[in-house]
């Protein structure tokens, strides 16, 4: 009897530690090679790369929010730009202030296409007492700690797709007032 119920609890505290492991994904990212990824693929009808491009570039340098400003751009194919984003999901909790998405987004075009790829996702958040510091972390690693994690995903959920939505906008032929 005694063997059944020691058997009973490191089952129950197995389950237990297994569920409380458990990450919660965002809906708008997918989980590839143990890593959060988005990727899509925008056609863009009777438009030369390099349009598609100039486009590209005019919104970048205008409307993507970059901490350190570190873009790279491929002018002499005019085929890929790379930029590092810097998304504020603002306060979602007590404990934790100012919170930032940072990830790598790379736009790569072709005639008549543009991809948009995004990784290395990473969070921080600045604590509201100096025993809390700095968190800082990717997404794949963190655990939840008093419901931060569904916090952070329902704000990446809200914003994330936004920024896509509004880069598909930037591939609009930018119109010359001249």
């Amino acid at each position: 009897m005694k063997r059944i119920a020691a058997l009973l609890m490191i089952l129950c505290s197995s389950v237990t530690l297994s569920y409380a492991k458990t990450k919660l994904a965002p809906a708008s990212l997918q989980l590839k090679d143990a890593e959060w990824s988005f990727e899509k693929v925008i056609e863009v009808p009777n438009t030369p790369q390099k349009d598609i491009y100039e486009s590209m570039k005019t919104w970048v340098l205008s409307h993507v929010p970059t901490a350190d400003k570190n873009t790279q751009f491929d002018d002499a194919n005019q085929a890929q730009i790379i930029t590092y984003v810097s998304l504020p999901l603002g306060n979602l909790w007590t404990f934790y202030t100012d919170v930032t998405l940072s990830f790598k987004f790379t736009i790569q075009v072709k005639d008549n296409k543009a991809r948009f790829s995004a990784g290395a996702f990473n969070y921080s958040a600045i604590g509201t007492s100096s025993n809390l510091g700095i968190k800082n972390s990717p997404l794949e690693t963190y655990e939840d700690e008093k419901g931060m994690v569904k916090k952070i995903n329902q704000k990446i959920d809200e914003s994330f797709p936004a920024f896509i939505a509004k880069a598909e906008k930037g591939l609009a032929k930018q119109k010359s007032d001249w």
